[in-house]
Parts: structure tokens; sequence; C-alpha cells
């Protein structure tokens, strides 16, 4: 970076950019003054020139798939492959400076580079951003209209065999299960991404919406590596009412330790998105992720599991959505 002083104020607007683009310093130099150091203008030019630059990315994404097919180092290359993935409620249905959120959110997948990610609460002018933003991924939508499921799938790392959408019979939020089956690090995997049924009162629904998805898990081929997750809602209490995770399945967090930094993904005490009113702040852990190995090939283990959007935006004061996101990395065995 050129050689000059700044303030405080200036080392801010630096901070900012840099966290919400993912941009480096020389870059946050050069489009803060191109906008005489209006952060948020600068910003926006900056999406607005990679938007507008497929070429770019493709070449981007030429040189990351020359390093790895699943994002790695040439070392994972030559020797241990690897899976990562996210899931995220990205919180479309909230309004409020929805794009900047958005372009957080893109931001984040840049950064964190996964092969697969399970998106939630989509819109279509968000789906629409993230088409035209991340086009190094392919982008797999349950409906384009009023709010559905996404899932994004790198193209350097993940051959899409088939696509499939159940819509659950007992739903009246319009909620789905998507299912993609998908080659990935040499492992035939089925997806399966949904968003259950809303609010506590509808705990009937979601847990027969849950057993569905667990049914699906059970009874995919066993030389599959089955992994579902998304915006379950579900409480433990209701968990624990249906007599448990069913034998072969894991719940991802309870295999990593259970940790208590990475449990509450929606959590009223730590995000202020909501602007939760009652002195009693929730935390619940509603965002989840299953796994069921594979019997008869490969199999995957888990090496990551943290939680991410926890990173505020300065420019709006409030966080990419009200929901953190999960990470998980996995190696191939």
């Amino acid at each position: 970076m050129a050689a000059f002083t700044v303030d405080d104020h200036i080392a801010s607007l630096f901070a900012e950019f840099c966290l919400v683009t993912g941009a480096t310093e020389d870059e946050a130099l050069e489009y803060l003054q191109k906008k005489d150091w209006q952060v948020v203008d600068a910003i926006n030019l900056y999406f607005d020139t990679v938007a507008n630059q497929p070429d770019d990315m493709e070449a981007a994404a030429a040189s990351l798939s020359a390093k790895d097919s699943c994002g790695g180092s040439t070392t994972q290359q030559q020797g241990e492959k690897k899976i990562k993935l996210v899931t995220w409620n990205i919180d479309g249905l909230d309004d409020k400076d929805l794009m900047h959120r958005t372009k957080a959110v893109c931001s984040t997948i840049e950064r964190l580079d996964p092969d697969i990610v399970f998106l939630q609460e989509v819109i279509v002018d968000t789906a629409s951003y993230i088409e035209k933003r991340c086009q190094r991924y392919k982008v797999l939508k349950t409906s384009n209209t009023a709010y559905f499921t996404a899932m994004m799938f790198k193209k350097s790392s993940v051959t899409i065999l088939s696509n499939s959408v159940q819509p659950f019979e007992n739903t009246t939020m319009m909620r789905m299960l998507q299912k993609v089956q998908v080659k990935c690090a040499g492992l035939d995997l089925l997806l399966m991404n949904s968003h259950l049924e809303s609010t506590k009162e509808k705990h009937a629904e979601r847990k027969e919406q849950f057993k569905i998805a667990l049914e699906e898990m059970a009874n995919a081929s066993r030389d599959t590596v089955v992994l579902f997750g998304g915006d379950t809602n579900l409480r433990d209490s209701e968990v624990s009412r249906m007599g448990g995770i069913p034998g072969g399945i894991v719940d991802l967090w309870e295999l990593f330790g259970r940790p208590e930094d990475s449990k509450y993904t929606w959590d009223t005490q730590q995000n202020n998105n909501l602007n939760w009113p009652y002195p009693n702040k929730p935390r619940i852990r509603f965002d989840r992720l299953f796994l069921r190995q594979a019997e008869t090939a490969s199999q995957v283990s888990l090496q990551t599991f943290k939680l991410i959007g926890n990173e505020w935006i300065a420019a709006v004061d409030r966080f990419p959505s009200d929901h953190f996101g999960i990470f998980c990395d996995f190696k191939v065995n």
C-alpha cells in the first residue's frame, strides 16, 4: 500500500471497506478516493465493478481450479481432498439494508470459498444479485416468486447430477425439501436443503417435515454421503420428543463436541438485527446440519464447524442476517 498518514477516521473507512468487500487495502484506497471517501458509495462502486467483470471472475475461477478441484492447496490436490460447505438463512424477508446485507453475504462466501452453499429466505432480488456477483457458482433455486431456498455449487469443483424439489404437503409457509445429487472430490453426495416450518406453534408440522428429511437420508443409496441442513427452526425439546436422531445420522454440531461458541445461530443477545424489544432475549440453535456416511464408498470426516456472518457491517450498524450461518470443512477419507 502507498505510504501516507491517515487519521483514525480514515483508518476506520479502510477497515469498513475491506470488511464488507473482502478487498485489499490498495483497492480500498482506489475506490475511496474515487468516491471522495464516502464509504457506502465506494463499496457500491466496487461491487458494481466486480459484477460487471465476468471475464475476470472466470479467470479467478480457473486459477482456483488449478490449485485444487475443491478449493484447497496444491498439497491437497496431490494428497488429501476436502469439501467446504456453508448453510445460511440470509433473511431476505427483511427489506431494511437488504442490499448492503446481501453484499456482505457474498463477500463472506467469496472469502470462505466453499464448494457448496445452502441458502434460505432468498428472494428474487437477492438471488439475482448473488448470481451476478458470484459467477464462479451455479445457483439452483426452488422458486422465482415470494421467498425460497437455493443452493450454490462451485463450478470448478462440483458436478451436478440431478436436481429435484419435494414440497411438504403440510406446509402453510411454502416450505419444501431441495435435493441435489452431485459429485465432488471423487464422492457421490446427496445434498438436501430446507427451511422447515417457523414459529413455536407449528411444532407438529415442523417435526413431520424433519421426519421426512431424516427418512430421505436413511433411504439414500449406500454408496452416497448425505448432508441435510438449513434453517430447521428445531428446538432441542422437539428433537427429544421425537426420540432423538436415528442411528447412522449425526448432528454435526454434536459430532464436533458441542462447542458453545458455535451453538446459537439465532441469538438475539448477540445479534441486534431484529431489535428484540423484550427483556428475555432468546438464543436458539435453529440452523443445523446432519450427516449420513456412505457405507460402500469413501466417507468424510469433519475438520471445522464454526459460525459465520458475525462480522458487524459498520455502514448500516447491523449484521448480514438475523441468523448466523454455519461453515464446515470436511476431509475425504
